[in-house]
């Protein structure tokens, strides 16, 4: 007995469901976390909108003000993406050959798009970055840059765009 074993509908069923699909993984929300990633991939010098000087809180409860505050870049999204670029796109070719196999790939690109979260979550907690100032590790609960509250980690996340 032979058996038709035509996957062609399946197959372009799924290279349709690949074709324009956008994954992204980051800081993707507005807001605190938003700026925070910004400015410590980049880096920035921050200075006072209204005065003289920039008031910093210190866990003691006093204040030290300084004229400006630079913060140097700390590019935990660049960083991941040069070590696990070649990995990701492996996986993607992996997704077509699923595709053109006729399997579902919609559960396949939303494991990518978290992968390359954790990807960014992992290089956040141990990537190579300039240490923190001195006034920074005074008023953290550690020296290591990137990790204080778990609040910008947190916001890391990946998403799968048509």
């Amino acid at each position: 007995m032979i058996k038709d074993t035509n996957n062609i509908p399946e197959a372009i069923q799924s290279l349709n469901e690949l074709n324009g699909s956008n994954l992204r993984a980051g800081v993707l929300d507005d807001g605190k976390e938003h700026m925070i990633a910004h400015v410590q991939e980049y880096g920035a010098t921050i200075t006072p909108k209204n005065g003289d000087y920039l008031t910093i809180p210190m866990r003691d409860g006093s204040f030290r003000k300084l004229k400006s505050v630079t913060i140097p870049a700390r590019p935990f999204i660049a960083q991941t993406v040069l070590r696990h670029s070649e990995e990701w796109g492996q996986l993607v070719n992996e997704m077509a050959v699923s595709a053109i196999s006729g399997r579902n790939v919609k559960g396949l690109k939303k494991n990518l798009a978290d992968k390359m979260a954790l990807d960014i979550k992992t290089t956040m907690f141990n990537g190579d970055f300039k240490a923190n100032a001195p006034i920074t590790i005074a008023n953290k609960n550690g020296s290591r840059p990137l990790i204080d509250t778990g609040a910008l980690q947190g916001a890391v996340r990946g998403e799968v765009e048509k």
